[in-house]
């Protein structure tokens, strides 16, 4: 093929919905943040209350994976949230998600390393 007609990306249809929902799922797994607390919680007593914590973080990531898939049918880009970001509110706006999102990340893992947890 001449470089000039050459297609990059998959073909229509490659990748299917159950492909589409196993990629978002990993992709969104910082959204278990949500739930990261449950051994603090249940040791701390708050037990039963972690089971609205699930139903919330399981509606969040069912509404986050509605969207998600409807934006990659218009997003022809790698870049992932930026790429989705960018095309629906700016490179501005995308650049500054993609920075909260590396310090969420970062904040994720320092919790996780520094919250002290009695057995």
């Amino acid at each position: 093929m001449n470089n000039e007609t050459e297609i990059q990306g998959l073909r229509k249809d490659m990748l299917g919905v159950l492909a589409l929902v196993f990629f978002l799922v990993a992709a969104a797994s910082p959204l278990t943040g949500i739930v990261d607390g449950v051994l603090i919680a249940i040791l701390s007593g708050n037990g039963a209350g972690m089971a609205t914590a699930y139903i919330a973080a399981n509606v969040i990531l069912g509404l986050f994976a509605v969207g998600y898939i409807t934006m990659s049918r218009y997003v022809n880009n790698t870049g992932a949230f930026y790429a989705c970001i960018a095309t629906g509110m700016g490179e501005n706006i995308g650049s500054l998600a993609s920075f909260i999102a590396l310090f969420a990340y970062i904040g994720a893992q320092l919790a996780m390393w520094l919250c002290p947890v009695s057995f």
